[in-house]
C-alpha cells in the first residue's frame, strides 16, 4: 500500500505506508515520486535525517521501528514530505 501527498505542480512524494519484517532482516523503503525528479531526497526518523538517497537501506532492530518519513526538494525549492511510512517487525 503506498500514500502520497497531491500538490498544485502535480508533484507526489509516494512511500509505503506499511513494511513489516523480522528483526536482523534488511529493510529498503523507497521514495518515489510524479512530475520532475526531486534535487534532493531526505529520509526522517525521529526528528533526524538519516539518509540522502532515495532509498533506505537498513537492518530491522527493536529500536528502529517507528515512522520514517520522506522529505523531498525540488529546484524550485518546493519542499514535499510523504505520509509516514511505519517499519514495524513481524
Amino acid at each position: 500500500v503506498t500514500s502520497s501527498i497531491p500538490n498544485k505542480n502535480h508533484r507526489n512524494c509516494i512511500v509505503p505506508t506499511t513494511y513489516a519484517q523480522v528483526i536482523g532482516a534488511m529493510v529498503t523503503i523507497r521514495c518515489s515520486f510524479t512530475g520532475e525528479k526531486p534535487q534532493k531526497f531526505e529520509w526522517i526518523f525521529k526528528d533526524v535525517n538519516v539518509s540522502s538517497q532515495q532509498a533506505y537501506n537498513f537492518i530491522l532492530k527493536a529500536d528502529n521501528t517507528s515512522e520514517y518519513v520522506c522529505r523531498v526538494t525540488f529546484k524550485d525549492g518546493q519542499v514535499l514530505n510523504s505520509d509516514s511510512c511505519i517499519v514495524m517487525c513481524k
